[in-house]
């Protein structure tokens, strides 16, 4: 089977996803590094924000991959365009939800002094959207053709 002409487009809200989760568990890293909390309260807090982050994913963006993944497959299978593909990934209400959440978390640092409560925030985020892009590379990698 020849490989889908559409490949980039179909990667490219994984790559989102996953660029701003990176971004976030960056941010989240340097806040603590620069605080020089103890070691044990950095994993306590890390812990908590990957518990924290499985329950919103399971909640709320596994249902966004696998969505994601629906209108992949509609593109693959040319049930849609690539227009109608990039207007329903990027101009949905799911996908508006996840940059509201990238940017709050952003944004609250501004509001947010105490460092523990911002790294909860921002690697809880970040752990979550890496978790759907990974859900969502799962689902793809076993819909695509193989080259």
């Amino acid at each position: 089977m020849k490989k889908n002409s559409h490949q980039a487009l179909i990667m490219l809200p994984g790559v989102l996803w996953v660029v701003a989760g990176t971004k976030l568990i960056l941010k989240a890293v340097s806040a603590i590094l620069n605080a020089e909390l103890p070691f044990s309260l950095s994993l306590l807090l890390s812990i908590l924000s990957w518990g924290m982050s499985y329950i919103k994913h399971h909640y709320i963006l596994k249902r966004s991959a696998e969505t994601q993944h629906t209108l992949a497959v509609q593109l693959i299978f040319k049930r849609i365009t690539a227009k109608k593909y990039l207007k329903a990934s990027f101009l949905s209400k799911r996908f508006l939800i996840m940059v509201s959440m990238i940017f709050l978390s952003l944004g609250l640092r501004h509001l947010i002094s105490h460092i523990p409560s911002l790294f909860i925030l921002r690697a809880t985020i970040g752990y979550a959207l890496i978790r759907a892009a990974k859900t969502y590379f799962s689902l793809i990698q076993k819909t695509l053709p193989q080259t």
